[in-house]
Order: structure tokens, then sequence, then C-alpha cells
């Protein structure tokens, strides 16, 4: 694995990084392991960054190759011009055996295992990637695919919470379920 690339320390959104794979954007595509890492243009180590990701696809696919619109996975953050989204996914798939690709390894800034716990928006890492490079009709570009990640400052995932039954009062003279309706109707004596 010495010869993948790795961003630098930079803040993550959206890290789909742990446990099983997620269903991808599009239903049709196979779930999918991924993560957005945040890249300030204010960073000298962000800037060098992004000027290394034309070289790349240049030494992949050459100064005469026809560039996708969407030759590489950044673009601007459309609420900061100084941001920019480098946005890594990997596939899930199947291998001959029946067997199904792994995560991305997890590692704390010990490099210890990761726990478990969900990654959240704000988190910073390094992430290690590799490209898949690929052309069709619409030109060239390059896939980043995350295989190892180092969460340096967690901001731990809370899920929103979920509002319960106790959160409503009764009101007389609603709407009341049908079934609910039937119950209440055997139960009165003629």
């Amino acid at each position: 694995m010495s010869d993948l690339l790795k961003t630098p320390l930079a803040e993550v959104r959206w890290c789909k990084l742990i446990g099983d794979p997620h269903p991808a954007y599009d239903a049709t595509k196979p779930p999918e392991w991924s993560v957005d890492v945040v890249l300030d243009a204010k960073i000298s180590a962000h800037q060098e960054f992004i000027q290394s990701l034309e070289d790349h696809y240049l030494q992949e696919h050459g100064k005469k190759s026809k560039k996708s619109q969407h030759y590489l996975p950044i673009k601007p953050d459309p609420e900061n011009p100084d941001l920019m989204i480098f946005g890594m996914k990997t596939k899930c798939f199947t291998r001959k055996d029946g067997t199904t690709s792994e995560a991305p390894t997890i590692i704390d800034s010990n490099r210890n295992p990761w726990n478990g716990k969900l990654i959240g928006n704000g988190s910073k890492m390094i992430v290690a990637f590799s490209w898949y490079a690929w052309s069709g009709a619409a030109g060239c570009g390059l896939t980043a695919q995350p295989h190892m990640a180092m969460v340096v400052d967690l901001v731990e995932y809370e899920p929103s919470p979920k509002a319960s039954i106790e959160d409503f009062d009764p009101i007389p003279g609603g709407y009341i379920e049908a079934a609910e309706i039937d119950v209440q109707a055997e139960s009165i004596p003629f």
C-alpha cells in the first residue's frame, strides 16, 4: 500500500467509511463507502494538494486526453468560495468466491484500530486513497478511492432526535384510525 496517496489533514463531511456500505446516490449502482474532504485555499498544504490533483490526471491520461466535465472529484463548496470539496468513494463489490470487499480501515491518531464511533461533520482526518482512472465518450477522469483514514479530531455523529408519541397531546374530536374506532365500538355495551 505504499503507492497510496494521502490528503493533508482536513475537515471532513458526510463520512460514510464505517461498517456496511451505504446506498449509492444512484440506486442502480452498488453500495459504497464515501467521504468528502474539505480543502481550504487559505492553507498552503491544501493549495499544494489541490494543485497536485491536476498532475495526477496528466500522469494517468496524458496532456492530449479529452477531459470529462467531472474529470477530477473536486468541486467548489456552494457556501464558501475559499473551500473545495474533494469527494472520495469506493464501491462494495462481490468477488468470484462470493465474499464482498471490506470497508476502508479507520485508525485513531495513535494508529489504534477504530472503536466504531460514527464520524460527524467537522471531524479532521487524513485519508489515504488510490486513483481509479476511467474514460468514456464524454472524456477521461479520475475517481479517488479511500483505503484508510486516520481520525485526528473527532466530532462524533449524533443522529437527530426522533419524535415520540409523548410529544403529542390527544385532540378530542380529531381523526381516529379505523381500527381504533372498531375496537371502541365493540367495547360499547347496548
